[in-house]
């Protein structure tokens, strides 16, 4: 059996790459080849060499435009034939909106997975472009069910069949002893110092001034290590010299190794305004940190509170959650080993790969299927 997976951005983050974690992973299955379709996207290009990858830049135009959607979709289709892809796996509206056609030409079943919201909100012709989808026969897939929540709240999408996948990545221990002092030494943290990490871009929707005003309310030895840039850089680091903290407030700039910054922490927050389902509250769960964010998005069904974090919607509540953390640190290892365990449990590339592969038998003859599997 051979899938067809097709994104086509040009910029590298948590929807990029999640299709690299499920392309590796599909990699690996037995009876299964895959096929990633791509415009140029130097970043993904670099993180997919092992992959086989197919560059549509000779449809890039036809694609750009709506007026030549419908030739793309042509173009499209035929290559699909000639390469005999069995399903193709759109991510992203715009990719599952163009790719529903595409399907249809080449009449093979087509999987689309949102990993958003905005770009639905963003016009109010998309809701019924989506519904049009289905009615041609793409299967849906949401990355969480507040996300299926937000998109069936839409006219026409109340009676909308969405499946939800939670998105999975590979896993990978939690850092040694050894490994966590060797981290904390490359940012002048010592082996005793409480340590919050953030993780993410640095704009207006993340919040993080929220966490350099839980940080001031906090008398106590706890430092704040942000990894990331973005345009809210330099008014945080203002904002964390007016409050005084500048002191315990470190940033670290962009990091392509997370493991790395994570060894670093006690604990993880993200306080951010929206969230489909954070990429980097798996990484922190992978990695044994307690979560502690908002309660936006796909955050509940990744943090449990008491379990393996606490869900917070302001700085007094966050700097609580720290300030209790801090003062229990046999919390912190029960916090911590369940962290590892809802990952390993749930949020898995395995169980990303088992999940889809359970929806592509539903969409492939049963037969074929087998035969490919045997």
């Amino acid at each position: 059996m051979k899938i067809g997976i097709f994104i086509d951005t040009v910029v590298f983050g948590g929807a990029e790459s999640l299709v690299l974690s499920l392309a590796h992973g599909l990699a690996q299955e037995r009876g299964i080849s895959i096929e990633l379709f791509c415009f140029e996207n130097k970043a993904l290009l670099e993180r997919a060499t092992d992959l086989n990858v197919v560059k549509l830049d000779h449809l890039n135009r036809l694609y750009k435009s709506n007026l030549t959607l419908p030739r793309f979709a042509s173009e499209f289709a035929k290559l699909l034939k000639e390469r005999e892809i069995s399903l193709l796996h759109s991510h992203l509206f715009p990719s599952i909106i163009a790719n529903a056609l595409t399907t249809r030409l080449a009449k093979i079943p087509h999987l689309g997975t949102l990993h958003d919201t905005y770009m639905l909100d963003a016009h109010p012709v998309r809701p019924w472009l989506l519904k049009l989808t289905q009615l041609t026969g793409t299967r849906l897939v949401t990355v969480s069910h507040a996300m299926a929540s937000h998109y069936r709240a839409k006219t026409p999408l109340q009676n909308l069949r969405l499946d939800t996948v939670w998105n999975g990545i590979p896993s990978t221990p939690p850092p040694s002893e050894g490994e966590r002092v060797e981290a904390r030494s490359r940012h002048g943290i010592t082996a005793n110092e409480f340590v919050v990490v953030f993780s993410g871009r640095l704009v207006k929707g993340k919040r993080v001034d929220r966490l350099l005003t839980a940080l001031s309310l906090l008398d106590l030895p706890v430092k704040l290590l942000i990894a990331g840039t973005g345009p809210e850089e330099n008014a945080l680091r203002e904002q964390s010299k007016a409050l005084g903290i500048s002191d315990r407030v470190i940033f670290a700039g962009f990091s392509s190794d997370i493991s790395q910054i994570l060894a670093c922490g006690d604990c993880f927050a993200l306080p951010s305004e929206s969230e489909g389902l954070s990429l980097s509250i798996m990484e922190a769960l992978r990695a044994g940190l307690p979560v502690f964010a908002t309660s936006v998005g796909g955050n509940p069904e990744l943090v449990i509170p008491e379990q393996t974090g606490e869900l917070c919607e302001d700085p007094t509540e966050f700097a609580a959650a720290i300030k209790m953390l801090h003062a229990n640190p046999d919390m912190k290892k029960r916090l911590s080993t369940n962290a590892q365990h809802r990952f390993e449990s749930e949020f898995s590339q395995k169980k990303m790969i088992h999940r889809y592969l359970e929806l592509y038998r539903h969409l492939l003859p049963v037969m074929a299927l087998k035969g490919d599997r045997s």
